[in-house]
């Protein structure tokens, strides 16, 4: 039985070819979906952090300079 890295009891002998590309695309776009969570959570961090720090700043300037952070 072929075993599927992501979830191990799923048996994929049967699967066509078409079914398990939309399995790994569910996947890669799942992961997608936490990555930019993730970057979403830090981007506010440090948002929070810079507004606390840097009172007079406008929302935009504290937006900008965050996004500079956080691609860096």
């Amino acid at each position: 039985m072929p075993v599927n890295k992501f979830v191990p009891n799923l048996d994929i002998s049967n699967f066509s070819d078409s079914k398990i590309m939309k399995l790994n695309l569910l996947v890669f776009v799942a992961n997608l979906i936490s990555a930019h969570a993730a970057f979403v959570i830090l981007h506010n961090n440090i948002a929070d952090e810079l507004k606390r720090v840097n009172s007079g700043w406008t929302e935009e300037k504290i937006f900008q300079e965050t996004k500079k952070i956080v691609s860096a």
